[in-house]
């Protein structure tokens, strides 16, 4: 586990939790990434697909490898 993970653990059950309750990835990249979408579509999906795999990884024990 890196120190960025320790800093983003709420940031990665928040995009889970988020998945799970099928909400929309532009809404969730605003409000749990804090990213303008409107701004940088691709950017703020790139960001949000991302810190998405990432939360997956880390719960589906890629920390522990």
């Amino acid at each position: 586990m890196t120190d960025y993970d320790r800093t983003h653990i709420l940031t990665y059950a928040r995009l889970l939790d988020a998945e799970r309750d099928d909400y929309d990835w532009t809404d969730v990249a605003m409000e749990v990434l804090d990213l303008d979408v409107a701004a940088d579509p691709g950017g703020a999906k790139s960001c949000w697909q991302s810190h998405l795999d990432r939360a997956h990884w880390f719960v589906d024990g890629g920390f522990a490898a």
